[in-house]
């Protein structure tokens, strides 16, 4: 099991090079990061905002403010305090099989490492503005401390391969009105997909898709005789992947262009990260509203993985229709 305080320091290494999360009443609402916010107007909240006059039919004794209340020759006054709005954030982070794969495992990071990183620099940024983040499915309580975070990732198993299926079958139900942060390589079935969003965002969530892939996923660099294997234990042996590449290429993009619309439908938001590129950007979207970015071609493995005479070794294999 990969060690998540490992993963812990390469997040805090690279948040602190991050702009705060600090996000004004105005944003708020479009925007999948929520959190504690103030509505510039009187209510239930902890700060204060005005002065008003006291009148028993709304206020209790006790609320007034009996100092103020004597520079006003006599008449009573109370505190008004802001309202205030207690939303989360809750992060998900998929382990189905196919999320462990890596092109290079000696070299390269895999995908689910990957997705634990982001999530726990977003727990990180949010914390750091008093804001609530928790697990999506797990039992422990929203919280603004990342040890929080990382204990609800170890409870979790190292792969389920119903991860998507299981999404809200456990676990403390999120909070209506709050965010989601889903990062996942997305290659479930997109039914799947479309009914855990349709669920999500039947609770009034906002959210937002984060796709991540390996650079190989990109544009298919192998040559040769391969043999590719998915998480589900079918193989498929190709003489010359190399001639699929432009097909598949296409394949990958249509299946984003789904998700694109599938965020759209439900006011979420989506966007593409590739592993080994910098993580700043994969949490762009959580800053501002940005136009979803496909990724290129050469935004692929640029050195072409050769094999002519043998299968590939085995390993995982997300695929996108094939």
């Amino acid at each position: 099991m990969t060690d998540l305080y490992k993963l812990l320091q390469i997040a805090e290494d690279e948040a602190v090079k991050l702009p705060d999360l600090s996000l004004s009443t105005e944003h708020a609402p479009n925007l999948p990061v929520l959190g504690a916010h103030r509505k510039r107007r009187g209510g239930k909240g902890g700060d204060f905002w005005q002065f008003e006059g006291y009148d028993p039919l709304r206020h209790e004794p006790r609320e007034i403010s009996w100092r103020r209340s004597d520079l006003t020759n006599g008449k009573l006054l109370v505190q008004q305090k802001e309202e205030q709005v207690t939303q989360a954030v809750y992060v998900w982070c998929d382990n189905r099989p196919d999320m462990h794969y890596s092109h290079s495992p000696a070299t390269h990071i895999s995908k689910a490492d990957e997705a634990k990183i982001i999530a726990l620099m977003l727990t990180l940024k949010l914390g750091d503005c008093e804001e609530n983040v928790g697990y999506l499915g797990s039992n422990r309580m929203i919280s603004r401390r990342v040890e929080a975070m990382v204990n609800a990732m170890q409870e979790l198993p190292e792969q389920d391969e119903n991860a998507w299926k299981n999404m809200g079958e456990e676990g403390r139900a999120p909070i209506s009105r709050s965010g989601a942060v889903l990062i996942s390589d997305f290659s479930e079935d997109i039914s799947v997909i479309a009914e855990k969003i349709d669920w999500l965002a039947g609770r009034k969530m906002r959210g937002h898709l984060l796709q991540v892939l390996d650079p190989a996923e990109i544009n298919l660099p192998f040559e040769g005789r391969k043999a590719f294997y998915s998480a589900s234990g079918h193989s498929y042996e190709l003489q010359s992947p190399e001639k699929l590449r432009e097909t598949y290429y296409q394949r990958m993009h249509e299946k984003q262009k789904q998700l694109i619309a599938l965020a759209d439908a439900a006011g979420w938001t989506y966007s593409c990260h590739i592993t080994g590129q910098d993580r700043g950007p994969a949490l762009l979207p959580v800053y501002e509203q940005t136009e979803p970015k496909l990724p290129a071609f050469s935004d692929g493995l640029a050195k072409v993985m050769k094999n002519p005479d043998t299968p590939a070794k085995k390993s995982r294999w997300p695929r996108f229709g094939f």
